[in-house]
C-alpha cells in the first residue's frame, strides 16, 4: 500500500501546498492565475513538443489508443448527456455541459505526473494521444453541442466557425502540432532552444499542481444535487469503466498505454471546465463539480493505481 501510495500522494500534496498556500495568503489568486497561464501557453506545449519531436512519427500514430479513447470517452458524454436530456429535462446546453464534464479529464496537470510514475516514458505519448482526443473531439462536440443549444436558430458555420476558433487558439494543439511536424521532418532545435524548451517543460509539472491547488482555494461546495453527482461520479467512476469496457471490445494498444489511458480517463475533469462553463450560466456547478472531483480523486486514483500494481 505504501507504494501506492508513493505514487498518489506526492501529486495531491503539491495540490494541498498550492491550496495552503493561497488560502494562508502566502500567494493570491491573481499570481495562481498567472502560473496557470504560464503552464498552460508555455510550459505544457514545450513538454509536449519535446515528447514527441523526439520519437519517430510512426510510433506516434496509434490507432488503437485513439479508437478505444474516442470509444470510452463518447459513450461518458452521451450517457450523461442523455440523462441530462431525458430524466433531468435538461436544455441542450445544460446537458452538453454536463457531459463535457463527464467526459474530458485533466490529463496533462493530474493524469500524466501519476502516468509517468506507473508507465514511465510511455506516460508521454500517451498523454499526446488523450490531449488529441479531447481537444480535437470531445471539447468540439460539447461546446459544438452547447453553442447549438444557446444559439439557436444561428446557421451552423457559425456555431462550426466559434468552435475552430477556439481550436486554433488551443496552445497544447500547438505544441502537439509542432513536435509531430518535428518529428516528421527530422527537425533539431538549436542547442540552446533546446535548453529552453527542456527547462520550460521541466517546469511545468510542479507549477500546474500548485496552481490546481490555488485554484481550488476560490472554490465552494454548492448543494450536492444530481446535478453535481452525475457529473462526479460520471467523471471518476463512468469515464474509466467505459475506456476498460472498450479495451474489452476494440483493438487494443500496448499494455502501457492501456494503463495510462485509465489513468487519464479516471482523472477528474479539465482545470478549465467552470471557465468553459461560465458562458453558460453553470460556472457554480461546474466549479462545485470540480472540486469534489479532484478532492475524491486521491481516492479513486489511488485505488486504480493499487489496482494496476496487483498481480493478476
Amino acid at each position: 500500500m505504501l507504494s501506492i501510495l508513493a505514487i498518489t500522494f506526492p501529486i495531491f500534496l503539491l495540490i494541498l501546498v498550492g491550496w495552503g498556500a493561497t488560502i494562508s495568503g502566502i500567494t493570491s489568486a491573481a499570481n495562481i492565475r498567472g502560473i496557470g497561464v504560464f503552464v498552460i501557453r508555455l510550459a505544457l506545449p514545450a513538454m509536449l513538443f519535446r515528447a514527441l519531436s523526439q520519437r519517430p512519427i510512426l510510433a506516434l500514430l496509434d490507432w488503437n489508443y485513439l479508437g478505444v479513447y474516442v470509444a470510452g470517452s463518447l459513450f461518458a458524454f452521451g450517457f450523461v448527456f442523455l440523462s441530462a436530456r431525458v430524466f433531468a429535462k435538461r436544455d441542450v446546453a445544460d446537458a452538453a455541459m454536463m457531459g463535457l464534464g463527464s467526459s474530458s479529464s485533466n490529463s496533462g496537470f493530474i493524469g500524466f505526473p501519476i502516468a509517468v510514475m506507473v508507465v514511465g516514458p510511455d506516460a508521454l505519448v500517451a498523454l499526446s494521444l488523450t490531449l488529441i482526443v479531447e481537444n480535437l473531439v470531445m471539447i468540439p462536440i460539447g461546446l459544438g453541442l452547447a453553442e447549438s443549444g444557446r444559439r439557436a436558430g444561428e446557421p451552423i458555420h457559425r456555431i462550426l466557425l466559434f468552435v475552430l476558433r477556439r481550436l486554433t487558439r488551443n496552445p497544447m494543439i500547438l505544441g502537439i502540432l509542432a513536435g509531430c511536424a518535428a518529428s516528421a521532418t527530422g527537425w533539431l532545435p538549436p542547442a540552446p532552444l533546446q535548453r529552453a524548451i527542456d527547462l520550460l517543460a521541466d517546469a511545468s509539472t510542479a507549477a500546474a499542481l500548485f496552481a490546481i491547488g490555488g485554484a481550488l482555494a476560490s472554490l465552494r461546495l454548492s448543494t450536492v444535487g444530481w446535478d453535481i453527482g452525475g457529473i462526479v461520479s460520471g467523471k471518476l467512476l463512468l469515464h474509466p469503466l467505459a475506456v476498460g469496457l472498450a479495451l474489452l471490445v476494440l483493438p487494443a494498444p500496448a499494455i502501457a498505454h492501456q494503463q495510462a489511458m485509465l489513468i487519464f480517463a479516471a482523472s477528474p475533469m479539465l482545470s478549465v471546465y467552470a471557465l468553459l462553463s461560465q458562458t453558460y450560466g453553470h460556472e457554480k456547478r461546474a466549479a462545485a463539480a470540480l472540486l469534489g472531483a479532484t478532492s475524491l480523486s486521491f481516492l479513486t486514483l489511488t485505488l486504480l493505481v493499487g489496482w494496476l500494481h496487483a498481480p493478476f
